[in-house]
């Protein structure tokens, strides 16, 4: 087996190749195809990148691994840090150490550019199990701690919908970009891991970004100030999905979505081997005082999404308070982790493991939308109100809350926040509803197993230890 070497252009054939064939499992299997430039992609995520490759027995690349140098926001102050991507290994040749090197390259690379104190993260999808074991650091790999939970909310872009009142919704201008900054300078250092961005900066990864310009950026305006922005782009010119199966259920939700799409000019389905066509909004910047601002954004670039694609991607930490914007929009969100180390010599503990608690009113309450038919659930109580009653605040908790341990870890915080579980395990007097319902834990407590076992928590079986005791506090 070779060494890790620098790419080159001549490898891009070879390496879109190697991307498409490792897709990734699910209820539907999808491949990410960069044709026709795997690099396009690397450009943008960082000022200074390279990708490694390690050839197989013809020459030809059989594994990859993506770095990129960023600036990004640590506990609120600009920090120089390695992104890691693209680490992909070919079927054929998995288990054979290959994944070990590429990930030894990347950390030489790191030390490199950043010294031994510099810091690396990246993101796993939340089912893919043999990188979540690669984490934990084996046979001497760096370990990486994770630290936040990152979901993507899928919009099935279906029938138009009406934009909130409350602020007005425009296209952006070469104008706007200064304002455009200087909100993004207000509102990214609140977040971890967010890029920096100037002016300069902003525009420039603009103008170099595929299929994107200033006027795809949708603006919220209130008193004639920007309070909010986000850009829904099209990335199939450089990145397509395509599908490489359905599983039985999720076929036959094909054939229905295809059957109704046409009725409100929705895009359809592909089949096995086609391109799923999707939108994804890109520098999210909004106050997380401002889930109204969000959701009159999301729903702005969701009517301008429609006939482009059949879903808009959305994409939030699981513990930020303007998840609640998408409440009613949005299938099953996905989970990515986010996982960040310190390069070999740093200091031991990871800078975002104390991430700060939000303020209790940011964190969502069980609310039912005006247009939701769904019933919002605690696990592990059987108060619901249903939507007729258009309930606003949070339903009173009823039934048996753990009453120890009601303080945890905050570094946990999003093992707590908005779950989907079927509404067959949720029992609720003497009847089971059939429907699928939203979960949402309270946060600051340990839940209850009484309706729904042991998954009730993020440490299975301890909450089934304690004693359990009504709980007085309203949900928060």
């Amino acid at each position: 087996m070779s060494a890790v070497r620098a790419a080159t252009p001549a490898d891009n054939d070879a390496l879109v190749a190697l991307s498409v064939a490792c897709p990734m499992e699910g209820e539907i299997g999808l491949a990410v195809d960069r044709a026709p430039d795997f690099f396009a992609l690397n450009r943008l995520e960082g000022a200074s990148w390279q990708v490694g490759v390690v050839d197989g027995p013809d020459g030809r690349p059989v594994g990859c691994i993506a770095v990129a140098q960023r600036t990004v926001y640590v506990n609120g102050e600009p920090t120089g840090a390695m992104y890691v991507s693209d680490l992909k290994v070919h079927p054929a040749h998995r288990g054979g150490g290959v994944a070990d090197l590429l990930t030894g390259w990347a950390g030489e690379i790191g030390i490199a550019a950043w010294g031994e104190d510099g810091l690396a993260f990246l993101t796993v999808l939340g089912d893919n199990r043999s990188m979540a074991r690669r984490m934990a650091g084996p046979r001497g790999l760096p370990h990486l701690e994770r630290v936040a939970t990152y979901r993507t909310h899928t919009l099935p872009l279906l029938w138009r919908r009406a934009v909130p009142q409350g602020c007005t919704v425009t296209a952006a201008s070469p104008s706007d970009l200064e304002e455009m900054a200087e909100l993004w300078a207000v509102v990214a250092p609140r977040r971890h891991l967010a890029p920096t961005h100037s002016v300069d900066d902003l525009g420039a990864w603009i103008e170099a970004a595929p299929d994107l310009e200033v006027a795809s950026y949708r603006l919220a305006r209130r008193g004639g100030r920007i309070v909010g922005f986000l850009a829904p782009w099209d990335q199939s010119g450089f990145k397509k999905l395509r599908v490489t199966g359905y599983t039985r259920k999720l076929a036959g939700v094909r054939a229905g979505f295809n059957a109704f799409a046409p009725l409100v000019r929705a895009t359809r389905l592909p089949p096995p081997g086609g391109a799923l066509e999707n939108v994804t909004a890109v520098h999210l910047c909004v106050p997380p005082d401002e889930p109204a601002v969000l959701r009159a954004l999301v729903v702005d670039a969701y009517n301008a999404s429609r006939g482009v694609g059949s879903f808009l991607n959305v994409g939030l930490d699981a513990a930020d308070p303007l998840a609640k914007a998408l409440g009613g929009l949005s299938l099953r969100p996905d989970a990515g982790h986010l996982g960040v180390r310190r390069l070999p010599g740093g200091p031991p503990e990871p800078p975002l493991v104390r991430r700060p608690a939000l303020p209790p009113r940011d964190r969502p309450g069980v609310t039912v939308g005006p247009a939701s038919g769904a019933m919002w659930w605690y696990r592990g109580h059987s108060g619901y109100r249903s939507p007729r009653q258009r309930c606003r605040g949070p339903v009173p908790p009823r039934g048996r809350w753990a009453s120890e341990h009601s303080r945890r870890d905050e570094a946990s915080e999003e093992e707590h926040w908005p779950r989907w579980a079927p509404a067959s395990t949720i029992r609720t007097g003497s009847r089971w509803w059939r429907a699928r319902q939203r979960v949402t834990p309270r946060p600051g407590t340990w839940l209850s197993s009484r309706a729904t076992g042991c998954g009730g928590c993020a440490w299975p079986r301890r909450c089934c230890a304690t004693p359990r005791t009504p709980s007085t506090t309203p949900a928060s």
